[in-house]
């Protein structure tokens, strides 16, 4: 054994002021409220860990510190360095205090991280969901609480090391905090090799995201300089170190603290520095690397040493002798000396009795490169069979650490070995929200091991279950038929049926989930409680993805006697709202209304949050539609109630959808963009959210505001970037709602053209609902308003008036928080066309029906148009109708703070008085003209007019064209000429 080194190293820790100085600042921004974020970034041994120790060190009288470490083992837990957090946060906490914190979130928490409920005893299992991705959305934002909530107490500081070995899911759950961190009293601080983490690494979608918090910093660590490389020395070796021996050994090392260190030790051990003073030879022979001296240091190992050692660097960076002990055939008594030659060599750092640390991840990784592939199989071989002896009975739970040895031994073990602990590791990746670390488990497994039809349809039915999680649809549904087909040709009809029946979110366009449904229902007796799942699935795919809504409703009836037939509470719930869904769509409320309730009396019965949710929302919907605003707007706040309490991100989205809609009802502006910003911080890039926020802000006279988010929601679409074989249906229904509305307030066409392509498209799609079909005609007669195309809103008018639902009771067509009265729409599109009695008709039912909805702003718009209409027919008596709908239309703009509207108010009234309209100028264009005489700006006209400043350029322009003038002087001299120019 090679004799110990009699000299210990000091702690003293050197250098690293202005690092540490900016650690301290983002900590003190922390303190005052100001969520902080600080990469250390730097190469191995740089000193990444031993700055951040003694910063925790610095700082844990007055905040709280938590770290994690990220593990370079294969084989680690999900979320690994987030439940060291918690567990440390756990243990740190006094129970009373930490049932406050955690509190609801403790079964969301518990369902991953089992020391929770090692902490807090027996816990109610969580509200199930039916999408995973919903169930993982709900942990990451039960972490976020209880962390938000712990910093509300004492300031947190959270230290994750190593992220260069971060696994997929730990990255994910830091991409999401990130966004979340801003509102804290909290500091995250992350370590990693900024070289290794290329492109396609875990951890860089989370680094995406940190661009985007406020505040952030970066600490790029380089070498320790000349001076504190020679203060390093001093605290390093006894000896008085010369100055062109420091100066040398910096140049070896380029001041990587780990290599200074141990390069000082290794020549004090041979006595260098003793008594000389020339330099030359100081350091001949000596390694010119850290991994060069490492493997020095690995060459002075006994035979019996070295492999001990290899078989710790394997199985991770700690081990406890006892383990090694599992997996050598020496005895822990000899375990235990040759443990001890690591250690003299500094390969090693003794921790609690038996338990051990590689001194560096540097050490470990120099271990493993040394073997070679032959060598390393045998040793994962020598640890999957020693682990697997150990842990007897409770190996399922090690499921991952054994799949992973398992796997790395190769034909060395067998086969089934590795496939069983592979698809126990993948199932406990699902259970525990960990879907990326599932996708690369059943990958690999599926890649790398012979197995029969029945083992590769339960590999492919994991793999596919994990891509639903991450709304990769077309893999997961591609990937769940194979299952099936395998499943059948395995004769193993549960597991065809399972893979059919797993719940997808269905989309707007065909995928295949109806066939699948199909051949599944032909294997399982059609009274059986599988057949009603089946047929449910089935309905649901015909409804939404086919348009097949009579097959989806004979679909849904059979599964509504299974569920009864049976008394299957759950299922007899999911039938009904299947039926009303298909209601909806085909704007039968009254059914729809009928259905929800049924499904929503039964699901409190039972009870079932997420379909109290669902059965809400749809009855909400059935009612506004309806005109029933009152009633509408209890289910909508009883909806997000129960979706609080579910904490399903997709239903929680519709909830605030829903509820802005009705502070838009009411004129309060402030609460509906509140709930545009709650359901917009659950998804950013909802194409729903961000173009009613667009609308919203449109109406309130704020233009760049709203060009912002409507720019945000074209761009989420990428409607422009799609040959019309890609377009998708929802994506053209959105449009075709949202744009021309917006268009109109604008008074500007430069979307016009986007929202007529993709209602034509509509209306040339097979697979197109009534409710979407009347959107698109809708679409098509307000940008025949907007363009004042008298022929194209006499084609609209026609289609919309066959189309019209024959239910007078339904007063509303909508899209989410987008609404329209139907006569409204008819009467402007009756308006451009100049059938100004129709329009008349029109308008007065529309008034009718928005005064008993109580909505506010809409009946200003219908007022204004109402009075337009009536202006434009010159029929006696009506002018003194038109003044008072325009009193009535201002007073409501005024009140609810509509600019746009207040302008075209006055523009109308100022119309109605004037006695013509020179060279062809349309009202807006006059309005122009008249603040061009008085000598504004582009600028300023837009800004009076509530309008971009785009659109005034385009108005200035086409007065010139009109008038023939060749510049501003001469249409403000035409403006005079004819009488327009207000004093």
């Amino acid at each position: 054994m090679p004799a110990r080194s009699s000299f210990r190293f000091s702690p003293v820790f050197v250098g690293r002021a202005s690092e540490m100085r900016r650690l301290k600042t983002a900590a003190e921004a922390a303190a005052h409220g100001q969520g902080y974020v600080v990469s250390v970034t730097g190469d191995p041994g740089i000193g990444k860990s031993r700055l951040l120790e003694e910063f925790a060190g610095e700082i844990s009288n007055g905040a709280l510190v938590l770290e994690g470490r990220c593990s370079y083992a294969e084989g680690a837990p999900p979320y690994f360095p987030w439940a060291q957090i918690i567990t440390g946060y756990v243990r740190a906490t006094k129970p009373e205090l930490l049932r406050r914190v955690i509190g609801e979130h403790s079964s969301v928490i518990a369902e991953v991280i089992p020391s929770v409920r090692e902490a807090l005893g027996e816990l109610q299992a969580p509200v199930p969901l039916d999408h995973p991705g919903s169930a993982r959305f709900r942990f990451f934002q039960s972490v976020s609480a209880i962390l938000r909530k712990a910093a509300e107490k004492r300031t947190l500081v959270l230290v994750l090391h190593d992220l260069h070995w971060v696994d997929s899911a730990s990255a994910a759950l830091l991409g999401y905090l990130l966004g979340e961190i801003e509102r804290a009293r909290m500091l995250l601080v992350m370590s990693y090799r900024d070289r290794q983490v290329g492109g396609s690494h875990p951890l860089r979608p989370a680094l995406v995201e940190l661009a985007r918090v406020p505040r952030r910093d970066q600490v790029a660590l380089a070498g320790l300089t000349q001076p504190e490389v020679r203060e390093l020395l001093e605290s390093a070796v006894p000896e008085k170190v010369p100055t062109k021996a420091a100066e040398l050994i910096h140049s070896a090392t380029g001041g990587v603290p780990l290599f200074v260190r141990e390069l000082a030790q290794a020549l004090h051990r041979q006595g260098r520095f003793a008594g000389r003073e020339e330099d030359a030879w100081l350091l001949t022979g000596v390694p010119t690397s850290i991994r060069d001296l490492i493997g020095g240091w690995l060459q002075q190992l006994s035979p019996r040493g070295s492999d001990a050692v290899a078989v710790a660097a394997a199985i991770g960076m700690d081990f406890t002798v006892d383990v090694i002990a599992a997996c050598c055939p020496e005895s822990p008594g000899r375990l235990m000396e040759l443990v001890e030659e690591g250690v003299t060599l500094s390969l090693l750092n003794p921790a609690q009795a038996g338990q051990f640390r590689f001194s560096h991840s540097l050490v470990r990784e120099s271990i493993l490169a040394n073997l070679s592939a032959s060598r390393l199989a045998q040793i994962h071989a020598q640890i999957a069979v020693g682990l697997e002896r150990r842990y007897g009975g409770e190996a399922v739970t090690r499921a991952a650490q054994l799949a992973h040895h398992f796997g790395a031994a190769g034909s060395l073990v067998e086969t089934n070995s590795y496939v069983r602990y592979a698809l126990l590791a993948g199932e406990q990746a699902l259970s525990r929200h960990a879907y990326e670390n599932a996708v690369e488990l059943f990958q690999r497994t599926l890649a790398s091991a012979d197995a029969d039809a029945r083992t590769r349809a339960q590999l492919l039915f994991g793999l596919g279950r994990a891509r639903v999680a991450l709304n990769q649809r077309e893999e997961a549904v591609d990937l769940l038929t194979e299952a099936f087909k395998l499943s059948v040709q395995a004769g193993d009809v549960n597991g065809a049926v399972a893979a059919a029946e797993y719940p997808l979110v269905v989309s707007f366009r065909k995928s295949g989930v109806a066939e699948l449904s199909q051949k599944a229902l032909a294997l399982v007796d059609p009274k059986s409680p599988q057949a009603g799942r089946l047929e449910c699935q089935y309905g649901l795919a015909l409804a939404q993805e086919e348009r097949e809504y009579g097959d989806a409703r004979r679909a849904c009836k059979r599964a509504l006697e299974v569920a009864r037939l049976h008394g299957d509470a759950q299922l007899e719930a999911r039938s009904l709202l299947l039926a009303a869904f298909i209601e909806r769509e085909e704007q039968n409320f009254k059914q729809c209304l009928k259905r929800s309730l049924e499904a929503l009396e039964i699901s409190k019965r039972i009870p079932d949050l997420l379909r109290i949710t669902a059965a809400h929302h749809l009855a909400q919907e059935a009612l506004i539609a309806r005109g029933a605003f009152s009633r509408g707007h209890r289910h909508a706040v009883n909806g997000l109630a129960a979706a609080e309490q579910v904490k399903d991100r997709f239903w929680l989205m519709l909830a605030c959808a829903a509820n802005q809609r009705y502070r838009i009802a009411c004129g309060d502006w402030r609460g509906a963009r509140d709930f545009s910003d709650r359901g917009l911080a659950l998804g950013p890039n909802d194409p729903f959210l961000l173009a009613n926020r667009a609308r919203l802000e449109y109406e309130t006279g704020d233009p760049a505001v709203g060009e912002t988010y409507l720019r945000r929601y074209l761009e989420r679409l990428r409607l422009g970037l799609k040959a019309p074989a890609d377009r998708e249906d929802h994506q053209d229904a959105s449009v075709a709602s949202v744009v021309p509305l917006i268009c109109r307030l604008l008074e500007a066409g430069e979307w016009l053209d986007l929202a007529e392509t993709a209602a034509r498209a509509l209306l040339d799609s097979p697979r197109v609902s009534s409710e979407w079909r009347f959107r698109a005609a809708s679409c098509l007669g307000l940008v025949a308003a907007v363009r004042r195309d008298s022929a194209g809103a006499r084609q609209c008018y026609a289609q919309l008036a066959e189309m019209l639902n024959p239910d007078p009771e339904n007063v509303i067509v909508f899209c989410r928080g987008s609404l329209t009265f139907v006569q409204a729409q008819l009467g402007r599109v009756a308006q451009t066309a100049g059938d100004l009695d129709r329009a008349i008709t029109h308008f007065e039912a529309a008034e009718r029906d928005c005064r008993a909805a109580r909505h506010g702003p809409e009946l200003a718009w219908i007022c204004h148009d109402y009075a337009a209409a009536l202006l434009a027919a010159r029929r006696p008596g009506d002018s003194d109708r038109a003044a008072a709908l325009l009193d009535e239309s201002a007073k409501l703009a005024d009140r609810h703070g509509m600019p746009p509207l207040s302008a075209k108010i006055a523009e109308l009234r100022f119309t109605a008085v004037r006695p013509s309209r020179p060279a062809g100028l349309t009202p807006r264009e006059l309005d122009v003209l008249v603040l061009v005489a008085q000598g504004k700006t582009n600028k300023e006209i837009a800004a009076e007019l509530f309008i971009a400043e785009r659109t005034a350029s385009n108005h200035v322009s086409n007065i010139l064209e009109k008038t023939k003038c060749g510049n501003r002087v001469e249409a403000a001299a035409f403006a005079h000429r004819q009488g327009l120019a207000k004093p």
